[in-house]
């Protein structure tokens, strides 16, 4: 027994991810943020980036960055299978060699979003629009922004074009699109934007906290989907995405699935929000206030990501008040984050460089 421990923790001191032993868990964190690359499934959670490999079953995390302590991953995006993960407070990492490296910052420090278009580029937003370039970042204001200051962009996507699409979250929120250098105001009606996608057909949809689903085709808003005019279950949404058939999914209490003006609605479990969604290979993801969950044959149910006993969420978190037993040891919530040591707890092993 203490040769295979002695072996764990070896093991251990090479690999900077959290690796948990495989098991049942009742998965609690919250899931803000999640894209897809090649066999793997990467969630932004409360305090680790989750690496879900859905082709074997098997998942590690990756800790959050000594700088980043206390907030948590707000927005992911994935291109050439590059996953950069964007941070509350401006900055931004590229997941690499199992770790999270520093690229960027914004310039103001506050992000609600990353974005790539269809050349690669990569795009931020806050209060405003930010491109990279080569010299650092340019900065794009809403045309309105100087009168209402409180105007934020919460959402955005790429359309095939290379567009951006924008939702404004604060105040009267909006509907916007940047295009040549420019960001043009095209509803200032929408209430607060939560979620925006774009269709294989080039149609953009933009999701609000209060007044249903808005359609746009050619930069004209035609529909405006309610649960009132529609058999729209729920006017709240707060994530959608677009399935490789081109169907358009939506929701927050309810998972919403649209096709030709009418929506089939499947409930959440109790207690449970869609915060995110994702399809790849067939498969619905849905990222919510407590772990990842998937929709099968009409039914949502949670996602085994093979971890221990020792859930994410009971994992010690800087800040924590109490005592953790481990292995004998006693460990408070602060060096938890910080020892390069094996622990076990309930005859599971968690392993941490």
């Amino acid at each position: 027994m203490k040769t295979k421990i002695l072996l764990l923790f070896v093991i251990s001191m090479f690999f900077p991810k959290f690796v948990l032993a495989q098991g049942n868990t009742d998965a609690t964190y919250h899931v803000y943020s999640m894209v897809t690359a090649d066999s793997h499934l990467y969630l932004a959670t409360d305090a680790e980036v989750i690496d879900y490999n859905f082709t074997e079953g098997k998942c590690c995390l990756t800790s959050l960055p000594d700088g980043e302590s206390g907030l948590s991953p707000k927005s992911m995006v994935c291109g050439n299978g590059d996953v950069y993960v964007g941070f509350s407070d401006g900055h931004i990492y590229m997941l690499k060699d199992n770790g999270l490296k520093y690229l960027y910052s914004m310039p103001e420090t506050s992000l609600n979003q990353l974005c790539l278009d269809s050349n690669g580029t990569l795009y931020a937003c806050g209060r405003s629009l930010y491109k990279r370039t080569d010299t650092g970042w340019s900065q794009y204001i809403l045309p309105d922004s100087e009168i209402s200051s409180t105007h934020a962009i919460y959402s955005m996507c790429a359309d095939k074009a290379g567009c951006i699409w924008l939702g404004a979250r604060l105040v009267s929120g909006g509907a916007y699109k940047y295009k040549n250098e420019q960001i043009e105001l095209l509803n200032d009606k929408t209430g607060a934007i939560m979620a925006v996608a774009s269709d294989n057909a080039g149609n953009v949809w933009m999701g609000s906290a209060a007044k249903g689903l808005f359609e746009f085709k050619k930069d004209v808003q035609t529909n405006n989907y309610t649960n009132v005019n529609s058999s729209l279950k729920d006017k709240t949404i707060t994530a959608m995405c677009v399935d490789e058939t081109g169907t358009l999914w939506l929701g927050r209490n309810y998972l919403q699935q649209y096709a030709d003006g009418d929506f089939v609605s499947y409930p959440m479990p109790d207690g449970l929000s869609i915060t995110c969604m994702t399809h790849c290979d067939g498969m619905l993801y849905l990222g919510t206030n407590a772990g990842l969950y998937t929709f099968v044959n009409g039914e949502i149910k949670p996602v085994n990501l093979g971890t221990s006993d020792v859930s994410l969420s009971s994992l010690p978190k800087p800040g924590q008040s109490g005592v953790y037993n481990l292995q004998g040891v006693r460990l408070d919530a602060s060096s938890a984050n910080t020892a390069n040591r094996l622990y076990i707890k309930d005859g599971k092993v968690l392993l941490r460089r």
